[in-house]
This record gives C-alpha cells, sequence and structure tokens, in this order.
C-alpha cells in the first residue's frame, strides 16, 4: 500500500553570505535521505526518531505536500508524483497542526467545510461527522470555537477530518502528543479499530511505548536517514541485547561492578544490592552467569527480559552518531 524506493528531499537555504576570500555557495539540508520501505495492506507501521529526524518531511511528501527531490514513492499503487490526485483521494492526513483550521469556525463547520471540498454529498458528510464525532467523545463540542478547542479536542477533531472519507491509507502524524490520557486513549483504540477495518496507517509518533503496543513494524530514522526497520521480534534479535536483573545478598563491591561492565551497560543505585545489565550481546547471557558463580557473592535471583524498544531505538541511533556498525 504504500512503497518508496530511494526517497530524498533536500531543502535549498539562502546562499551563505561572503566570508574573506571564500566566495558566496548555496547549502540544502538533506530531510529525507535514500529512504526505501514498504507497508503491506491492514498494517500500523511506526516511524521513530528524534526531533529533526525527517519522519514528519517523509509524511509530507508521501502525502503530496512537498515534492520529493529525488527517488520514487507509490501510495496505493499510484506515484505521488505523476499521479498526486489519486494519491490524495486515497488517504487521510491527520498532521496535529493547529493552523489547518480555521480558528473562528465551529468544530462542524470546519469538518464540513473540509467534507464539502471533497465532493462528499451532504447527507453522507452529515452522516460521517456525527458517527465520528461521538465516537471520539466530541459532539458535544461540535458548536464551538475551534480556537476555544483545548488541545486534546483539537487532535480528535483532526482526526475526525482525516477519517471522513474512509480511506484505505492513512498517515497520522503524532496524534497523541501533548494532551490528556483519556483522549490519547480514544485516538490509540481508534487506531486499532482502523487496523481491524484492514486499514493501512503510516503512524509518527515519539511515544516508544505506544509504538510497541501498536505497530506491527517499527522504522527508526535518524538524520534523514532509515537506519533500522522491521518488526518488534525481528529488531530485538538484531539488536542482540537483553537486560539482566541481579539481586545479591550483599552490596557489591566495585570491583565486581567493574567486572560486570565488561558485557554492557551497568545500573546500580548507591548502596543497592540490586543490579541491572544491558548486555550489549544477548549470546554472552551464559559468560556473565559463568562470571556471577565464581565471585564469593550470593545471588538471590537472575532474572533476564527482552529489550524495550526504547533500548533498541537508543542502539541503533547511538551507534549512527558514533560511527559503529
Amino acid at each position: 500500500m504504500i512503497w518508496t524506493e530511494n526517497l530524498t528531499k533536500v531543502f535549498k537555504q539562502r546562499k551563505e553570505k561572503k566570508k574573506g576570500l571564500l566566495p558566496k555557495r548555496k547549502t540544502g539540508v538533506t530531510a529525507v535521505d535514500h529512504v526505501s520501505f514498504e507497508v503491506d495492506r491492514g498494517t500500523v507501521y511506526g516511524l521513530i526518531g528524534a526531533n529533526g529526524a525527517g519522519k514528519t518531511t517523509l509524511v509530507k511528501v508521501l502525502s503530496t505536500l512537498v515534492l520529493p527531490t529525488s527517488g520514487e514513492a507509490k501510495v496505493c499503487g499510484y506515484s505521488i508524483i505523476k499521479e498526486d490526485r489519486k494519491v490524495r483521494a486515497s488517504i487521510g492526513l491527520a498532521t496535529g497542526t493547529e493552523r489547518s483550521f480555521y480558528f473562528r469556525l465551529s468544530g462542524w463547520q470546519n469538518v464540513w467545510f473540509f467534507g464539502v471540498l471533497q465532493g462528499m454529498a451532504h447527507s453522507e458528510l452529515k452522516r460521517r461527522m456525527e458517527e465520528l464525532m461521538k465516537s471520539l467523545d466530541i459532539y458535544s463540542e461540535r458548536d464551538k470555537q475551534f480556537m476555544q478547542y483545548s488541545l486534546g479536542e483539537k487532535r480528535k477533531l483532526d482526526l475526525v477530518r482525516c477519517l471522513l472519507t474512509d480511506p484505505p491509507v492513512f498517515f497520522l502524524d503524532e496524534p497523541t502528543t501533548s494532551i490528556d490520557p483519556y483522549s490519547a486513549i480514544k485516538i490509540r483504540d481508534t487506531v486499532r479499530e482502523l487496523k481491524e477495518r484492514g486499514k493501512t496507517i503510516l503512524l509518527v509518533t515519539h511515544n516508544l511505548d505506544e509504538a510497541e503496543k501498536l505497530c506491527d513494524r517499527v522504522g527508526i530514522m535518524d538524520k534523514g536517514k532509515l537506519v533500522k526497520e522491521g518488526s518488534l521480534g525481528f529488531l530485538k534479535e538484531e539488536a542482540r541485547t537483553k537486560r539482566v536483573s541481579i539481586a545479591l545478598e550483599e552490596i557489591p563491591s566495585q570491583v565486581l561492578l567493574d567486572k560486570f561492565k565488561v558485557f554492557g551497560e551497568v545500573k546500580s543505585q548507591k548502596e543497592s544490592k540490586e543490579i541491572e545489565i544491558l548486555l550489549s550481546d544477548g549470546r554472552r547471557l551464559s559468560q556473565l552467569i559463568d562470571l556471577v558463580n565464581s565471585q564469593d557473592v550470593r545471588v538471590e535471583s537472575l532474572n533476564t527480559h527482552e529489550p524495550s524498544l526504547e533500548q533498541i531505538f537508543l542502539k541503533y541511533t547511538r551507534s549512527e552518531k558514533s560511527g559503529e556498525a
């Protein structure tokens, strides 16, 4: 349903001022750098990354709001460049941008306006608006001016507009950021319902716990590049990390802690008998256990845990920044 091949977007900047004898030159910012991935029908694909990683620009390119500099992409089989009208008719877009609404119009008037622009019949438009506003608990606020809406209400209205024509593909750009927990739960439930109905969703989020619960596949972006992508199971296997919790009968010595550091990051609070080790390679667990058994210290418990998406994210983005493989 979504396909990209070496998709790239470079934003040109103004010419730099001449400094000394150096000539003026044009500079550019590569927001999306040769990104290639696919999203199958009926799946939720999570896009995660730090601020400025290129996630929102990628969504804007795929939704035809911004032209790519190079590369190719298709949505529902339509080229985002040659068949942009067909792409726009096949997608729902929630950007979280307040300026895309008219502040002095009511929530109902705003959505009605955009529905008419998309050619919806008045009877069908009214039915869909009532259905969606009620399901997202915003129907009672429909006559309030948009400028009076809370942030959570604005995000819900953005989602109503996104869902209006019931297209096969949705682009959701951080739909639950900075809103109250109840509104966030309603939006996440809506994402699950869309997936159950066979819809395809590209979800941009900073909430790694949310991505882990909602997404079938995850792509990690860093400095415009897609540094790693795949299912959560695949990423956990690829990361080869494992979190180990060790409870000792006595407070560990600094010498023992230093020995554990050979295996990865060690977390131990002062005067605590518990140690947490993030193994850099989960396959070294047996070596760690051998080390523990060889020490003159009694172990009360030793537990292993699968790495969280946050730990996987940090592993790949840190390695990119440090130039590691």
